[in-house]
């Protein structure tokens, strides 16, 4: 064979090369002729070993391994063979790893991220059990405080997660990241039924709060509409009135803004409070559903006597009057039905409109027949 240290175009010698192809007979040749096992390429810093682990080449690490390859040598970016093996879920590449001393809490320099944390964001459950049966620290966090079940949770790696709990992982830990988020939160935002349940079985804070909003995992779920997940966390106790801190927003009031009806129905059975105001506005769920158009959600509000004739604390503007705005003829009825004042005005630049003029001027038919016909006036 041609010189062993000759490098290609891409600055790969033929072992990397080799390695990366998984052709072990090359790479026995190669080594019979003194190729340098640890010889990196120049472009991304990986060596033989590192390149056979991301690509899952067993039988090639077996041999580079043999050969006294470094099982700690990092690529340019900091990573050891181990955690790409980990993070690819190459199980017998990571056993043979591990059994050569690989050190199963070696931090990669750009985050600190683990073996065990990268393999539990991509959800390789074989490879966390390895990592884990190996002593992983299983509480081992990045450096934004994220733990590996924080990142099984967000993912919604049922296995993973129930993985890392058996091994006592914890289930409260938040990380800076995010603002405090907690496995819980990150599950709940991301709707993971069935993490959410395992969480709550092993004891996590169903009420714990975002640091910097204040908002539980309730309010995300509620936020992104994801009702199983409400379903969950209210039989578990979760605070329907725990508000976002900002302005007093409400998990009823963002599920109404964002027209999700199911989680709005699942929060009013749990007796929310219907009429709970936003800071500094004053305006409610009802105003935003109204706005908005979400007929169902007004049905389900009314229903739930949520007060019709409530005013925005800086125009006077009230449900009706943005329904007749907008033309939301439906919702229009619905709020004359229940009592709203149709005379109400709003001012505009120190004008005052009623519902009647601005859906005159907008010209909705329909909602200024509506409205004429229950005595409205310009």
């Amino acid at each position: 064979m041609k010189n062993v240290h000759v490098r290609d175009d891409s600055s790969c010698t033929p072992l990397v090369v080799a390695s990366y192809k998984g052709d072990t007979e090359v790479v026995k040749q190669l080594l019979t002729e003194g190729a340098d096992v640890n010889a990196t390429d120049t472009t991304y810093g990986v060596t033989p070993l590192w390149i056979a682990s991301q690509e899952g080449q067993a039988d090639v690490v077996k041999l580079l391994l043999a050969s006294n390859a470094d099982v700690g040598a990092l690529d340019s970016e900091g990573r050891p063979s181990l955690w790409q093996a980990s993070q690819n879920g190459h199980t017998e590449v990571v056993k043979l790893l591990l059994a050569s001393n690989a050190d199963v809490d070696a931090r990669e320099t750009a985050a600190g991220c683990t073996p065990l944390w990268i393999a539990s964001q991509e959800g390789q459950a074989d490879v966390v059990k390895l990592l884990l049966a190996s002593n992983a620290d299983v509480n081992a966090a990045q450096t934004g405080g994220a733990t590996p079940l924080l990142m099984a949770s967000f993912g919604g790696h049922t296995e993973v997660v129930r993985l890392l709990l058996a091994n006592e992982a914890d289930v409260n830990a938040a990380a800076q990241m995010g603002g405090g988020i907690t496995p819980l939160w990150g599950a709940s935002e991301c709707g993971h039924g069935e993490v959410i349940k395992l969480l709550l079985e092993n004891n996590a804070d169903v009420n714990a709060e975002q640091t910097t909003t204040g908002c539980t995992s309730l309010w995300q779920a509620s936020q992104m509409g994801h009702a199983e997940a409400v379903r969950l966390l209210l039989e578990n106790g979760a605070d329907t009135e725990a508000a976002r801190v900002t302005d007093n927003v409400t998990p009823l009031f963002i599920a109404s803004e964002q027209g999700h009806a199911k989680v709005v129905e699942l929060l009013l059975a749990s007796n929310a409070d219907v009429n709970a105001v936003r800071n500094p506005d004053g305006v409610t769920p009802l105003f935003m559903a109204s706005e908005q158009g979400y007929t169902e959600i007004v049905k389900l509000l009314l229903a739930s006597k949520a007060d019709v004739n409530v005013v925005h604390k800086a125009n006077g503007a009230t449900s009706l009057f943005l329904s007749s705005l907008r033309g939301h003829v439906e919702i229009v009825e619905l709020l004359l039905a229940a009592g709203a004042d149709v005379n109400a005005k709003a001012n505009n630049g120190g004008e005052d409109f009623t519902a009647l003029r601005i859906a005159t001027m907008q010209g909705h038919t329909q909602v200024i027949k509506l409205l004429t016909e229950q005595g409205a006036r310009e």
